[in-house]
């Protein structure tokens, strides 16, 4: 049974406000996460460098996730 999208409705971005998102969020009959790990990077060039990399290495523990 479809309970809504995980974007619109159990994430908080965009120009959401927060009491009304927690009233629908609390509404829902079940939410479920997973949480990966990968091994810590903090040297790089710059900040720049880094986000790249680290969003690179986020997004290859998503795909083997899937």
């Amino acid at each position: 049974l479809d309970d809504g999208c995980v974007a619109e409705e159990v994430c908080y971005w965009r120009d959401m406000t927060l009491v009304p998102h927690l009233g629908n969020l609390f509404t829902k009959r079940q939410i479920r996460g997973q949480v990966s790990f990968g091994s810590p990077e903090v040297l790089a060039v710059d900040r720049k460098t880094l986000a790249l990399r680290l969003h690179a290495k986020v997004e290859a523990l998503r795909d083997a996730q899937s």
